[in-house]
C-alpha cells in the first residue's frame, strides 16, 4: 500500500499537474530524508524510478515483494522516487516550471521511531 499511496500516487500527481500548470508556475512536493537512507540505488534504478510512465511504475522489477519486504524499506524507496522524479520532471519543464521537494527531518516522523 505505501508504494501505491507514496510513490505511484505522487508520480500520478506530478504527471496530471505537469499538464495543467501555467508557464512560470511551480509546485511543492513534500518528502522525506528517510528517501535519503536508502542504501545506493543503479544508475537504471535511479532512471527508472524518474522516468517511468506512473501507470507502468509499480511493474518495475525492483518494486516488486520480492524486492521490497518491508514498509520502511517502501517508504524509503517512495521518498527517493519522489525526490527523482520531480528533479526529472524540472528538467523536463524547466522553461516552464519549477518544482521543489521538501524533506521533512527524519527523526519526527513514526517509521524512524520505529512505530508506524
Amino acid at each position: 500500500m505505501i508504494l501505491k499511496v507514496d510513490l505511484y500516487g505522487t508520480a500520478l500527481v506530478l504527471e496530471e499537474f505537469g499538464k495543467v500548470i501555467a508557464r512560470g508556475g511551480s509546485c511543492v512536493v513534500i518528502a522525506s530524508q528517510s528517501g535519503h537512507r536508502l542504501p545506493a540505488l543503479t544508475a537504471e534504478q535511479n532512471a527508472a524510478l524518474a522516468t517511468t510512465p506512473a501507470d507502468e511504475l509499480l511493474t518495475l522489477p525492483m518494486l516488486q515483494s520480492d524486492q521490497v519486504r518491508d514498509p520502511l524499506r517502501a517508504y524509503q524507496i517512495s521518498k527517493r522516487g519522489n525526490s527523482l522524479r520531480v528533479m526529472a520532471e524540472a528538467v523536463r519543464g524547466a522553461s516552464a516550471a519549477r518544482g521543489l521537494i521538501r524533506s521533512a527531518p527524519a527523526s519526527s516522523l513514526p517509521l524512524s521511531q520505529g512505530t508506524n
